[in-house]
């Protein structure tokens, strides 16, 4: 048994509402619905088929959610989502590693596009069987960065509780936490690149050895880093209507060149060159991010494809998207014991997540 135990981290799974859109039925029920009350349609579409976003999948017809437009409607469809896809989710993380629900010591939740209290893991602990004396961590406010983030909280956790696991969700319901009659630009940009999901995870502090294809991936280091003077990039404007999105104008400019420099220093201080770098898991906020990225490090035309992937078959999904483009990364690329890997999501305060991991 080894004195200083590794963290683990099992491969994510995926649990999506039922209706999926694709394209072609997303631009029409935008057409359907508001081709008469916005400006520029020809526009709005040029960045909707731009998004890099080919499926989604929400939480209803769109002419159904069109006509949500009480708080309460929406709030109380998120609940009833995030208890049904959460344990979905969670029972197929358990059981991809190879864990009984009574061996958690700890659930961390992730989600900022509902409310809900007593929050969703005082359902999963009864629901999946798990100790009463569970420990429970629930996360909001973090917007995309929250998956990453989360993860980092699973891992402190296992770091100082050796062979303790830790079960983490992200759910979100972007299509819920909209507002209908919200026709502005930011909400026009949001509507081309959000989805609905869920993703989960089981971290462990391997003391006695871990099966690799599971746990694919071995904790090295971490960071968090809030970009003084951001407050204003992104975020919600919360309303009796609903929540708003927040989207500066500078937001894509700035994080482009924000971003790039942060992951490069925090590189630097751990005396790893980029180029020995050999996977990446990166947030898809959205194309342009990821283009300034590859253009910023030189990367290969294939090194985010796991990224584009989870955006091109989900849309972005907030605080789960970090954790569904690990399972695109373990799924479709082929990777070697001992490489290293970077992980890097983002999100409102303006925050940046990070964390550097082996293969296993």
């Amino acid at each position: 048994m080894s004195d200083t135990p590794s963290i683990r981290i099992h491969t994510p799974q995926l649990a999506f509402p039922e209706v999926e859109l694709s394209m072609k039925d997303f631009v029409g029920s935008f057409e359907e619905l508001y081709s008469r009350k916005v400006r520029n349609k020809e526009r709005l579409l040029s960045i909707f088929h731009n998004a890099g976003v080919h499926r989604r999948y929400v939480s209803g017809q769109p002419i159904a959610l069109s006509q949500m437009t009480d708080l309460r409607e929406r709030n109380l469809l998120y609940q009833e989502q995030m208890k049904k896809y959460c344990g979905q989710a969670a029972r197929a993380a358990l059981l991809k590693a190879h864990t009984q629900a009574h061996e958690i010591d700890m659930v961390i939740s992730v989600s900022c596009t509902g409310f809900m209290i007593p929050s969703v893991e005082t359902f999963l602990i009864p629901e999946l069987g798990m100790k009463p004396t569970t420990k429970r961590l629930p996360i909001t406010e973090i917007g995309c960065a929250g998956g990453l983030y989360g993860l980092n909280r699973a891992v402190e956790y296992c770091k100082g509780h050796p062979g303790s696991k830790v079960l983490l969700v992200a759910a979100e319901f972007c299509s819920l936490a909209m507002v209908p009659e919200d026709l502005s630009m930011q909400a026009l940009v949001g509507m081309a690149l959000f989805g609905d999901g869920v993703a989960a995870t089981v971290v462990s502090s391997d003391t006695q050895g871990t099966n690799p294809t599971s746990a694919p991936f071995v904790f090295e280091s971490m960071q968090s880093m809030l970009v003084p003077e951001s407050h204003h990039y992104m975020g919600f404007d919360l309303g009796a209507e609903g929540f708003r999105l927040i989207l500066d104008r500078v937001i894509a400019k700035a994080m482009s060149e924000t971003v790039g420099p942060v992951i490069q220093t925090y590189l630097e201080d751990r005396s790893i060159e980029s180029r020995d770098l050999n996977f990446f898991a990166i947030h898809p906020g959205g194309k342009k991010l990821l283009v300034a990225l590859e253009d910023f490090f030189s990367l290969d035309a294939n090194a985010l494809h796991a990224s584009y992937s989870a955006l091109r078959d989900y849309g972005n999904l907030s605080s789960a998207s970090i954790l569904a483009v690990l399972n695109h990364l373990e799924r479709d690329q082929a990777m070697i014991s001992g490489q290293q890997g970077l992980f890097a999501a983002f999100g409102p305060g303006f925050t940046i997540e990070l964390m550097n991991v082996t293969h296993a």
